[in-house]
């Protein structure tokens, strides 16, 4: 729902969530970010800000009081993760100023988000894409050592033309 803000900083609040039933109509990525955000929104205490721009979030600012902070000490928490990439819905956020720095960054994700313990991503193609009014870079990548196969989606409308 927040996805159509350009620039601005909502607080989430457990009675913002629609129904948990309701839950099952989003898509996978959409589904597992929402429960994360309701288990953390119904945390007594804890305050979940959202900075966005050009519609996609550009920073989560977690404020914690000092009795939320010894009450969850110990607390098995849901994750904290980042984009997974695996598709247009979770899509990383390439956010450089130019094209040429922002392929130049996806290489260097790839290089930093390995495919096993010691060994990068190796791109085996590439594609342009749109989706919902927004640019996606796909690129297809193999495992060398274990042959797996994925792509990763690249949302590059903040640069695209640029």
């Amino acid at each position: 729902e927040l996805g159509h803000l350009e620039d601005a900083t909502p607080i989430v609040d457990l009675d913002d969530f629609p129904p948990v039933l309701d839950d099952a109509l989003l898509e996978p990525g959409q589904r597992k970010s929402v429960t994360h955000l309701r288990e953390f929104a119904g945390l007594p205490g804890v305050t979940v800000r959202y900075e966005f721009e050009a519609g996609r979030v550009n920073s989560i600012q977690w404020n914690l009081t000092p009795s939320a902070i010894d009450a969850l000490a110990g607390e098995d928490l849901p994750p904290i993760s980042e984009a997974s990439g695996e598709g247009f819905v979770t899509a990383i956020l390439d956010a450089q100023p130019d094209e040429t720095t922002g392929v130049r960054w996806e290489y260097i994700y790839l290089a930093f988000h390995t495919c096993d313990k010691d060994t990068s991503w190796k791109p085996k193609g590439q594609a342009l894409a749109s989706n919902g009014g927004r640019r996606y870079d796909i690129l297809h990548v193999v495992c060398p050592t274990t042959k797996a196969e994925r792509d990763f989606f690249f949302d590059i409308t903040p640069y695209f033309g640029k």
